[in-house]
């Protein structure tokens, strides 16, 4: 989340005072290092065995999946792969 206009947004949207689900995408294309206390908790619970393993499963599942699956595993290898070089 790169800027208080997300921020700015969640706050606004606690005040319809209805459930509403917000999905963080890492596409690791970040420009700038992430700080602050809510990047230290999401890579917590990033790094927690629960999270890691439900995220190995569902690569068996999706890399399973007919003509798809094995595009989708090799681009995951490939993003894996560039992170670490960063």
């Amino acid at each position: 989340m790169p800027s208080g206009i997300v921020f700015e947004a969640l706050n606004n949207a606690g005040h319809l005072k209805r459930k509403f689900l917000v999905v963080l995408n890492d596409n690791k294309m970040s420009i700038c290092p992430r700080v602050g206390a809510l990047a230290q908790c999401l890579d917590r619970a990033r790094l927690t065995s629960l999270y890691q393993g439900s995220k190995r499963k569902l690569q068996r599942l999706i890399a399973k999946i007919p003509l798809v699956g094995g595009m989708a595993t090799r681009r995951s290898t490939r993003s894996a792969t560039l992170s670490r070089r960063c």
